[in-house]
């Protein structure tokens, strides 16, 4: 019994040793500047546009915005729904939608960093540093609760 405690407490040493000695990863850089948003929706809606039209996505995957009502307008509050790991909008669906139709908010529905796109190996180049730039890297289309 001895002998086995023993064994295990040089196992577990050494590998506190390695643990301690083993690679150092490099500190993240957290002073990443958030982009420029502009002021009007109008504009808004067409900057997430284009951010989103630069990128080839599967049917059904691209962000967008869902007004409330029939048009482009401030609401007092706004959902903005992130899916899980390699999901969809799709994923939430009806909940996210129902409940900001409901109380008449505007809802985004993104799509992370390296999701929903047209490739053969569509996560391949996601890393946790583009999830950083994330709201830079995707955007809506127009859309309202009667389109739905």
């Amino acid at each position: 019994m001895r002998r086995i405690f023993r064994i295990l407490l040089i196992v577990l040493a050494i590998l506190a040793v390695i643990y301690i000695l083993g690679p150092k990863p490099a500190p993240p850089d957290l002073n990443g500047g958030l982009p420029q948003i502009p002021g009007n929706l109008e504009q808004v809606q067409a900057f997430v546009d284009a951010k989103e039209s630069a990128v080839q996505t599967r049917p059904g995957n691209p962000a967008r915005i869902l007004w409330a009502g029939d048009t482009m307008r401030k609401t007092p509050f706004s959902v903005v729904y992130l899916h899980g790991f390699s999901a969809s909008e799709r994923e939430g669906f009806p909940v996210h939608t129902d409940f900001a139709k409901k109380h008449g908010f505007n809802l985004y529905l993104a799509r992370l960093d390296g999701h929903g796109l047209q490739t053969p190996e569509p996560l391949a180049d996601m890393t946790a540093r583009g999830y950083g730039k994330m709201p830079a890297r995707h955007s809506p289309s127009a859309g309202s609760w009667e389109t739905k």
